[in-house]
């Protein structure tokens, strides 16, 4: 796609064709496009971030019988109370021609796409939600629980337990930290808990389903569940081990994938810096399908990969020993090249860690204790495999090469 978008304004993204099929068929390319825009230029993101809260009001709002003239007007508003802050956008034009572009786009888009889906509401919520903490996966920092109301609490703590109990309670490391109102509408309501790289935590929810949520991992859920089903979204790699309830589904969404599950234990590693993501099954079934509506359904000690790059998907058996064994506190290799354990570790401990292609590309088998110091599991490391490896160590950095 090389069609130059700065400058252009909410009017403009919504008469737009490719814009509105990035958000009724959204694919791996389309949502690197807009999202690296929205990465790149502060302006376009306003922008883009205005539209896509127009059309995600507009198709809820539309959907209801009784959505009238004045509503489609009170929606604008909502928006143009935002844009009337920053004087130096081009002023707005009025609702309705607006609305006209929109279903003209929409139309085209019909005819020349053919069959997609709707982006969900809370699917943008999400996102937008997930984009504003980007800043937190820095490799120091405390591990962020930020509450619905944007109150947020840090723990310094390198392991930590979120429990919400019955009650309402938020408990953290067993001491309460804040209580969920029952009779408050807690409709559209998320809460966020972010895990900087060096750290690690869990989240145990009120239904008994537990989450142990690696480092540099991000999860967004709701303060209380949906009747009909339970739905959260991860950036990064959890473990889960969900509680069976066959009239709400459990859900876990990524940004290329979804993974629909009713009772079971399974691995995701969707970190928004790797191009394969993986959902490992350790016990019961889950149904995995990728944001170009691939689906796979997984049965126990298998594994679903997929490309992000290539689009490519695939199944195999796996030893789910070696994908899950982070949450014990420890690694367990079988024939892993070394840049990726070097990248877990560097992860895990939160340390920058820089290798040399001849030592990367090395493959190793065996177990790494994470309790120990970093030093030392290197060391290990290089005991084990007997590759002849030299560490170098700066302020903020191990560097890894080949003895020579």
């Amino acid at each position: 796609m090389n069609k130059n978008y700065t400058g252009y304004n909410v009017e403009e993204l919504l008469n737009d064709e490719y814009f509105i099929q990035w958000l009724l068929a959204p694919d791996v390319e389309n949502e690197r496009f807009w999202n690296e825009l929205r990465e790149k230029d502060p302006e376009l993101k306003l922008e883009i971030d205005e539209a896509c809260t127009f059309v995600m009001h507009l198709q809820q709002d539309m959907e209801s019988p009784g959505f009238s003239s004045e509503d489609e007007i009170a929606v604008w508003n909502q928006i143009k109370v935002k844009t009337d802050k920053n004087k130096t956008r081009k002023k707005r034009v009025h609702i309705f021609r607006i609305i006209t572009g929109v279903a003209a786009v929409i139309c085209l888009c019909f005819l020349t796409v053919g069959k997609f889906y709707l982006k969900d509401k809370q699917d943008i919520n999400y996102l937008a939600i997930i984009e504003s903490v980007d800043q937190a996966s820095n490799y120091s920092g405390d591990v962020e629980l930020i509450l619905s109301e944007s109150k947020k609490i840090a723990i310094s703590e390198k392991e930590s337990q979120v429990e919400y109990n019955q009650d309402g309670d938020i408990n953290v490391n067993s001491q309460k930290v804040e209580s969920v109102s029952k009779e408050k509408d807690h409709a559209e309501a998320f809460n966020q808990l972010i895990v900087p790289l060096g750290k690690r935590s869990s989240v145990t929810f009120s239904d008994g389903t537990k989450i142990w949520v690696n480092s540099g991992s991000k999860v967004i859920y709701p303060v209380v569940f949906e009747k009909k089903k339970r739905e959260i979204f991860i950036e990064g790699e959890v473990y889960l081990d969900v509680t069976s309830d066959i009239d709400r589904p459990f859900v876990v969404k990524t940004r290329e994938m979804d993974v629909k599950v009713l009772g079971t234990s399974f691995n995701v590693s969707a970190y928004k810096s790797d191009s394969n993501l993986q959902v490992t099954l350790v016990e019961g079934k889950v149904e995995v399908k990728t944001s170009n509506n691939h689906s796979d359904i997984l049965s126990p000690n298998q594994q679903f990969d997929y490309d992000i790059k290539t689009n490519e998907a695939t199944v195999q058996s796996v030893d789910v020993d070696n994908y899950i064994a982070w949450k014990n506190g420890y690694y367990q290799f079988e024939k892993q090249p070394l840049n990726i354990v070097f990248k877990k570790l560097s992860r895990y401990y939160g340390v920058q860690i820089e290798w040399d292609e001849e030592v990367g590309k090395r493959t190793c088998y065996g177990k790494l204790d994470l309790k120990e110091e970093l030093g030392d599991v290197l060391n290990n490391l290089k005991d084990a495999t007997a590759i002849p490896m030299q560490f170098i160590y700066n302020d903020d950095c191990i560097k890894i090469s080949m003895n020579p």
